[in-house]
């Protein structure tokens, strides 16, 4: 396998961008609301769905946690993970192409961005993906991923990138985080990635369900 990230970037180059208003949308994380987007449904707590007005586009929010006995140990290892994440979750989405692969290492957390596009197997029309996921560590050594999964159609207006961009770069979680994101020892610790593509694969499964659901 052919790695695609080569290393992570030590610092955000975050753009700043405008948003209406910050919301929390569950306990403990935040994010910043462009200008015509809702949540969408009636559910609380996670995964949590974000639409545009005219429903041409969503972002969904997922929380999933790794043991402490399963935690990435560094930045190597994550790096791994994400090229496992590409062959086995993104590129088994219907003619998938991987657009762009970045990674970013700042203070406490760590996260990727994946762009990358498939086509709808209903109606046929091209999706544009934008996935970021970010991991903290929790004090007690177990670690969190949240994962915001942006879907755009073609028929979404273009400023949608941008709030995907807004939404994404402005997450963070509020809660208790230890001040290094990684696991302290990397020891026999290279299978343990597994548990980072379980995850995305298990997101993936939750997407693919609701996407059945709302047919």
């Amino acid at each position: 396998m052919r790695p695609i990230i080569c290393h992570l970037l030590m610092a955000l180059l975050a753009a700043q961008l405008h948003a209406d208003s910050l919301v929390r949308p569950a306990d403990e994380i935040r994010l910043p609301l462009p200008e015509g987007w809702v949540a969408g449904g009636g559910d609380t707590g996670f995964p949590i769905q974000l639409v545009n007005e005219d429903l041409t586009a969503e972002l969904q929010i997922f929380r999933s946690e790794i043991p402490e006995e399963d935690a990435i140990a560094d930045g190597e290892q994550l790096c791994r993970a994400v090229d496992d994440i590409i062959d086995d979750v993104i590129l088994s989405l219907p003619e998938a192409q991987l657009l762009t692969n970045t990674g970013y290492h700042e203070d406490n957390r760590a996260w990727f961005v994946l762009e990358f596009s498939s086509v709808d197997t209903v109606t046929f029309e091209n999706i544009h993906h934008r996935m970021t996921a970010v991991l903290y560590r929790h004090p007690d050594g177990r670690q969190l991923l949240f994962t915001l999964w942006g879907k755009a159609s073609t028929m979404a207006p273009t400023s949608v990138q941008t709030d995907f961009r807004t939404m994404q770069n402005g997450f963070a979680y509020t809660g208790s985080a230890a001040e290094a994101v990684f696991a302290e020892s990397s020891d026999n610790r290279w299978w343990l990635l597994g548990a980072v593509i379980a995850v995305l694969l298990l997101v993936l499964r939750l997407h693919r369900r609701g996407a059945r659901e709302s047919d």
